[in-house]
């Protein structure tokens, strides 16, 4: 999993980077994907009952009370990563010969932001990154 994340280290903010070293990687990337952009508060103790046990669990919410107990958390939403997730998911649509015009009522782009995304990621394929990032993503997302 740590090989992942460095691979994907460009696209995530330092303060998700960090969550990750205080509890699991899945569990900070559903944090991120149900509350990113937004501030949570973070109980002084962990219990079975509160919402966030039931989502990380209960060893990985005790690990958040330790640092940010009776604080907020403000979670980012991770843009870069996404779109990345997204972009990704054009390529494949692409290759499995799906239509520009297609692709871009499916992501709700232009087919000009399609084209863009495309030739940027081909350059990607060219220079032989393009595989790490696809396994990292299919790892982490």
């Amino acid at each position: 999993m740590n090989q992942e994340i460095e691979v994907l280290r460009a696209y995530l903010p330092e303060s998700v980077l960090y969550i990750m070293t205080l509890i699991s990687v899945k569990s900070t990337l559903i944090l991120v994907k149900q509350y990113g952009g937004s501030h949570i508060e973070i109980p002084n103790k962990a219990k079975s009952s509160h919402t966030l046990a039931n989502l990380i669990g209960m060893n990985d919410l005790a690990a958040l009370c330790h640092v940010y107990g009776g604080s907020y958390l403000d979670l980012p939403r991770c843009i870069r990563l996404m779109s990345l997730s997204r972009d990704i998911e054009i390529l494949q649509d692409y290759n499995a010969g799906l239509s520009r015009p297609k692709m871009a009522i499916k992501h709700q782009l232009t087919e000009r932001s399609i084209r863009k995304i495309l030739m940027r990621l081909k350059n990607e394929e060219k220079q032989g990154r393009i595989d790490q990032i696809k396994a990292a993503i299919t790892v982490l997302l």
